[in-house]
């Protein structure tokens, strides 16, 4: 994990990642990155900032989760800014996947990805991106009862989304929204989908 799990406002940490932020690089491999807690004197969240590319699921499968709070709190905040591209699902044959855990309704800090390039999803194999998901079971692949996250995750895309996705791949963004507090995905440029 990228960040010590604290869920009490103590975080707030800032990683620079100067090049690419890959998370399962090689086939047959696989990593999981959480990005979650911020710091409550100065109301920051903990930050990734990638001055390149972040590639999840390059050519095995990768995790990304932004927000999450598995000891069953509030979602606490995080943000990912990448200055470059994101790819979720890259090569044949890897899956990517990004959660964004909705909005702490105390701090009001949204989980949040953004990128000031293109965001594709799926260009060859899996990739989801899940807004403000309500099921626990993926909060680091350990099913917990008890959970609910609720909406209000944001994905802010500088540049295209594009959703595609080869003929024996999953591809998709999905929203849940609840508790009248609303996902949102913001896209400055054009949104394509393809099915290739």
């Amino acid at each position: 994990h990228l960040f010590a799990q604290h869920h009490d406002g103590l975080g707030g940490g800032q990683v620079i990642t100067g090049g690419n932020g890959i998370i399962g690089n090689n086939a047959a491999s696989g990593g999981i990155v959480t990005v979650e807690d911020y710091n409550a004197a100065t109301a920051t969240p903990s930050t990734w900032t990638i001055n390149h590319e972040l590639d999840v699921g390059r050519s095995g499968n990768g995790q990304l989760n932004i927000g999450c709070s598995p000891d069953g709190a509030q979602p606490n905040g995080g943000l990912v800014h990448v200055a470059g591209t994101a790819h979720v699902g890259w090569d044949f044959g890897s899956t990517g996947t990004i959660n964004l855990f909705g909005v702490n309704a105390a701090t009001g800090l949204r989980a949040t990805l953004h990128t000031d390039g293109d965001l594709l999803v799926g260009e060859n194999g899996t990739g989801i991106i899940d807004i403000g998901p309500n099921d626990p079971s993926i909060t680091n692949g350990n099913p917990n009862s008890g959970l609910l996250y609720q909406g209000g995750g944001l994905v802010t895309v500088g540049g295209n989304l594009v959703i595609a996705g080869s003929s024996n791949s999953l591809v998709g963004v999905r929203f849940t929204d609840s508790n009248g507090t609303r996902s949102e995905l913001d896209v400055t440029g054009t949104v394509a989908l393809k099915n290739g």
